[in-house]
């Protein structure tokens, strides 16, 4: 209740204030762009209990989200660069004529870093044909495990 009385004093206030300067303006030209500024100072009074109280609610998401835990978080998170890594890789080997399945299990070093820590693919390729198509796809000398 008290922050209601707070809010209308604070609200009307800035109403009076408004009406006083209006009064001392004289110049016609000058009157639009001081009621305009008049106006927005009237409407973020008003709308200031409305900003602050959605503020407060987003805060105390976010500090739950980051309670929740940075492992299972960075867990979910290679968990789909996984899924995402090995469908594009899919994709690629598909578009070369290669049916394969593939799967990628990624690791996370102590400085942050991500690496590829098994590159499975199930194929009835030639498994050098595609371990030497994924290491020049890539870029990178990465092992790669065939299985037929």
């Amino acid at each position: 209740m008290e922050q209601l009385r707070q809010w209308v004093l604070t609200v009307s206030l800035a109403c009076i204030t408004t009406g006083i300067l209006q009064q001392f303006i004289s110049t016609k030209k000058q009157i639009s762009g001081i009621k305009l500024v008049l106006t927005l100072y009237i409407l973020v009074t008003a709308l200031s209990p409305v900003v602050d109280s959605s503020w407060d609610w987003q805060m105390e998401e976010v500090s739950v989200v980051a309670d929740a835990g940075s492992l299972d978080t960075q867990q979910e998170i290679l968990s789909v660069s996984e899924q995402n890594l090995s469908g594009q890789l899919e994709k690629e080997l598909l578009a070369k004529g290669i049916q394969a399945e593939v799967e990628i299990q990624l690791k996370c070093s102590e400085s942050g870093e991500v690496e590829v820590d098994q590159l499975i693919v199930k194929t009835s390729a030639d498994p050098d044909t595609v371990r030497s198509y994924i290491q020049a796809l890539w870029e990178t000398d990465v092992e790669v495990t065939c299985i037929s």
